[in-house]
Order: structure tokens, then sequence, then C-alpha cells
């Protein structure tokens, strides 16, 4: 979460233009992945902590994923650097389809959901992460609370090597335009 809020912070300081460029292969602008995001934080921060809240604290140590959620958490992890397996998105979480014009305010809303979200990973040490369920984005699908945390995580991670190497592609159409 550290990093992710360095990185961000950093990335704040890149002129919003070349923010704003989508790469010549067509993908998402970095704010674009930013909102996108931002669009799944939206729900599942909420989810989270609602979870916690409703939970009773617990001295266990241990955690077992479950089955769909720790598969689910696993396709979400880029391994060695790269994301392997592509995914589509939901009609309302991709920020091409569903909004105009972006600015930087995204990666502020981004760095602050990451804050909130650090709290919230000190407060889930105090429940059980298996027992503690949070309702995911599909109706009626539930996760245990440590695979969700997972799954947001790398889906976070994932985007992060998708926003660098999106920053990458345009500074370097910007320097040989």
């Amino acid at each position: 979460m550290k990093t992710l809020i360095e990185k961000s912070s950093k990335i704040q300081m890149e002129p919003e233009a070349t923010l704003g460029e989508n790469p010549a292969n067509g993908g998402w602008s970095v704010l674009e992945c930013y909102d996108h995001l931002n669009r799944y934080s939206a729900y599942y921060i909420p989810e989270i902590k609602k979870s916690i809240d409703r939970a009773k604290e617990s001295n266990s140590t241990t955690y077992k994923t479950g089955l769909l959620g720790n598969y689910s958490a696993k396709q979400m992890l880029p391994k060695e650097g790269k994301v392997k397996n592509k995914m589509n998105t939901f009609k309302s979480k991709n920020p091409s389809i569903t909004t105009t014009a972006l600015d930087k305010s995204v990666l502020e809303h981004f760095i602050y959901d990451q804050k909130i979200l650090r709290k919230l990973l000190k407060q889930a040490g105090k429940v059980d992460l298996g027992k503690t369920k949070v309702k995911t984005t599909f109706p009626l699908i539930s996760f245990k609370l440590g695979d969700i945390l997972r799954f947001h995580i790398n889906h976070e991670l994932r985007h992060m090597l998708q926003i660098e190497r999106t920053l990458n592609a345009v500074k370097a159409t910007e320097v040989t335009a």
C-alpha cells in the first residue's frame, strides 16, 4: 500500500496532458487506469469496512483461503512483473466507456482510498479472515475477507504495472514527436 501511494504521488508530478493521453496501442490512459481502480474501491472499501465492523474480534492466527476466492486472487496477481491473462471489465467499471474528461483528482482519490485501505488492513488483523465474509461485485457471491483483500490488492498491483507501461509508452512517443 505504501509503495502504491509513493508511486502514485510521484506520478502526480507528471503533466496532466501526459497522464490523459492514451498509448498508441489503444489502451487506457494513466488517468483512466486510476479511475477504473477508484470505481472498484468505491464498491469494495465500504463492503470491507461493513464486514469488519460486523465481525467479532478474534485471536485466530491461521487462515485458509476459499477455493473460488483464492483462484480469483491468483488470477489477478501479475507474475514476474507481467500480466499474463487479459480480462475484460464490467461496463460500469470501464472509464473509457462511461466517462469524458478526467483530471489529476483521480490520483488524489486513489491515494485517499489507499490510506483508508491501510487502516482497514490493520483492523482486519483483529478479526477472523476466514469467517468474515464480503459481498463481491457478482450478485449473490461472497468471499472470505482474506480473499477479498488479496483480490483487491492484486487488482491494484496489476493495474499499477499497466500504469507504468502506459506512462513509459506515452513519454516515449512524446520524445519522438
